[in-house]
């Protein structure tokens, strides 16, 4: 489907080279296509005389090197290119100047892909799934704290609860947050599940982005905080580095979440997060213009769970800052002798019956517990004296 519709799309505006870009890491992807592109060739599909027909037109797998912002059209021309994956300022756009300095049609897989079925049986019959604002039907992908984890191909505008039910429902807990639209998307309260059918202008009201169709679940263990952290330490590394705005301000976001998450949050906090938020907003692309999202969201949708880590509070027991990891039972003597052996930093210190953990040298890492769960326990640590409410 992929070739065929790559093929109509060369048709359409006359090229005469296509190119499917694949990250590296994916290499049985890219074995895959190579293969198809080969054997397309060799039935006279694919080369310089497309089925007799005079047409000329090849594909080329073009690996990419594993760069998250060649995600945007401009830094994946600039990759095919074997240029830097940097975006480009627009104007121009691809239409009027992209690959090698020609007009580009650039589209993802799924676009391509719904070509050759939307020719052989018409608009109508595609426009039967979905909705009015989304026709058609789209892969989504769904994990998280969920039994049935995996890929699922739905009409737009089936509700997502609907696809939670099948999925198993929430594993371990209350649904506590739903991540959606990968990295740069966004995070959601429970409350919003219900409202939620799975087309773009429906996540709109709630600051979000359906984005490429990543659903991650999250029961009441999870702390929101650390998420956040995840999400913006990836944005941040993933930068190009060419707009100040983007790299410097997904620096200090970054950098401020890890504090709070230590124990170390401040009063000026949440009104510089809006700040570095309003920023950022001036990058050249959508990589730096969203990657603030996850926190206003965080910021907005979990405000108290953001406010009580200021505080140095958190209920979860999962911010490394607001936990100490102590020896709750002495026993059973091989658990306890495990977890000492496996603690990186020596943390866990004393003879059989007397082992206590060194605070200053627990990094929270967890080996402890993977070895002795009945030994090791956590528990709340006292907010520092200099931590005030917010007014």
């Amino acid at each position: 489907l992929l070739i065929e519709g790559m093929l109509i799309g060369g048709y359409a505006t006359k090229a005469k080279v296509g190119f499917i870009y694949l990250r590296d890491e994916y290499p049985f992807s890219v074995e895959r296509m190579e293969r198809a592109i080969k054997e397309a060739e060799a039935a006279g599909i694919l080369g310089d005389d497309v089925l007799g027909t005079g047409m000329e037109f090849r594909l080329r797998v073009v690996r990419g090197a594993g760069a998250y912002v060649c995600g945007e059209e401009t830094g994946l021309l600039s990759s095919i290119q074997d240029s830097r994956g940097m975006p480009r300022v627009k104007p121009p756009f691809p239409a009027q100047r992209g690959v090698f300095n020609k007009p580009s049609n650039v589209n993802n897989v799924e676009s391509f892909a719904n070509v050759p079925l939307i020719i052989q049986h018409n608009s109508e019959w595609y426009r039967e799934h979905g909705s009015d604002k989304a026709s058609g039907t789209k892969i989504f992908s769904f994990s998280g704290d969920i039994p049935r984890v995996g890929f699922m191909e739905v009409p737009f505008a089936t509700r997502l609860e609907d696809c939670l039910r099948v999925c198993g429902g929430i594993q371990g807990g209350q649904l506590k947050a739903i991540q959606s639209g990968g990295p740069l998307g966004s995070l959601l309260p429970p409350e919003a599940l219900p409202k939620l059918i799975l087309q773009p202008d429906s996540f709109s009201p709630w600051d979000a982005i359906m984005g490429g169709g990543g659903m991650v679940f999250m029961n009441d263990q999870t702390s929101v905080l650390v998420m956040t952290e995840a999400l913006a330490a990836f944005v941040e590394e993933e930068s190009c580095g060419r707009c100040t705005t983007c790299h410097g301000g997904n620096q200090r976001q970054t950098e401020i979440i890890r504090r709070i998450i230590d124990g170390e949050g401040r009063r000026e906090d949440d009104p510089n997060l809006a700040l570095i938020d309003r920023t950022v907003q001036f990058s050249n692309c959508v990589h730096g213009q969203f990657s603030p999202k996850i926190t206003r969201n965080t910021r907005v949708h979990f405000k108290n769970d953001f406010e009580a880590a200021l505080l140095g509070v958190d209920p979860t027991l999962t911010l490394k800052g607001m936990y100490e990891v102590y020896v709750a039972h002495q026993r059973p003597e091989e658990q306890a002798a495990a977890a000492a052996d496996i603690c990186p930093t020596a943390a866990i210190q004393g003879e059989p019956g007397r082992r206590r953990v060194i605070d200053e040298a627990c990094i929270r890492c967890g080996a402890c517990f993977d070895v002795a769960p009945e030994v090791m326990g956590k528990r709340a640590k006292a907010p520092k004296p200099g931590l005030v409410p917010l007014a």
